[in-house]
């Protein structure tokens, strides 16, 4: 964390997903209009750049090289980023508790945590057996298991 706190902030964005970063972009991209302040929470400080998997399987590419330092890139851009678990959410005072027991404050929050691959559910025509064999691939460690 930096000098400057980030419990009261006025752009809270719960979750570093390609929504996420792409908010941080175009908040800094407008940042003459009107200077905001703007955290980012995610559990974690790394992210796998999903696009680049076909890369990861082919080995074009290490995971290191198709993963963005997501920490690193908000607070290049001005912002804060706070590495926790978000645990609670209350609209009504625009509050986010953290798994630490840090509460942040937004005057706006953004809800941008991403998604999770899960295999389609069995269909009668395809036996649950079969579906074990389905794979989503969204992360370096979903190649490796492939590969």
């Amino acid at each position: 964390m930096s000098p400057r706190d980030a419990s009261d902030t006025d752009v809270l964005i719960l979750g570093a997903s390609f929504l996420g970063v792409e908010l941080v972009r175009e908040l800094v991209r407008r940042k003459g209009r009107r200077a905001l302040r703007f955290t980012v929470i995610d559990r974690l400080s790394r992210h796998p750049y999903v696009p680049l998997c076909h890369e990861l399987l082919t080995g074009r590419l290490t995971r290191e090289e198709a993963t963005l330092d997501t920490a690193a890139f908000v607070t290049s851009h001005g912002g804060q980023y706070v590495e926790d678990e978000i645990v609670a959410l209350e609209p009504s005072t625009r509050t986010v508790t953290l798994a630490s027991g840090r509460t942040i404050v937004g005057r706006t929050i953004v809800i941008a945590l991403g998604s999770v691959v899960s295999s389609p559910p069995a269909r009668t025509s395809v036996s649950r057996a079969s579906t074990v064999h389905l794979r989503g691939l969204k992360a370096g460690e979903d190649v490796e298991a492939v590969a």
